[in-house]
């Protein structure tokens, strides 16, 4: 048997292989960082819009509150018969309707709560920053 005598590779074709593996593998990071990117926006876009619907479903139950108190403190003055019992009926009335505007403000603020956390949380599992204030 002869032995077979390798020489060693050229340094422009080891640079050269070295430089496409390089490449290579910044090809696959940035495909694979491009991919997460897409879903952590999907993410933290269906949790932005589930954070509207919260919000969208807190303005309506506040509303509803809110006119229902009304309409309490309305019946209220209403069934007053006589000066005397309007008279004590309207600080009542003013009272109803100044407890139903705490407790719509409640319900927006509790719902604007939820909402925002509900964001934060998916800006958080994205690998987002929360937007500045």
């Amino acid at each position: 048997m002869s032995a077979v005598n390798i020489a060693p590779m050229p340094e422009d074709v080891s640079s050269a292989a070295s430089s496409v593996k390089e490449t290579a593998q910044k090809a696959l990071t940035q495909a694979v960082n491009q991919k997460v990117d897409t879903a952590g926006a999907k993410l933290v876009a269906e949790a932005e819009q589930k954070a509207a619907a919260i919000r969208q479903e807190g303005e309506s139950l506040a509303a509803s509150v809110k006119r229902t108190g009304y309409q309490q403190a309305d019946s209220l003055t209403a069934k007053a018969s006589g000066p005397i019992a309007q008279l004590a009926a309207k600080p009542a009335a003013d009272q109803l309707r100044k407890q139903a505007d705490a407790k719509a403000a409640g319900i927006i603020g509790e719902a604007n709560r939820r909402a925002d956390d509900l964001v934060a949380e998916a800006r958080r599992k994205a690998g987002q920053p929360a937007p500045a204030k």
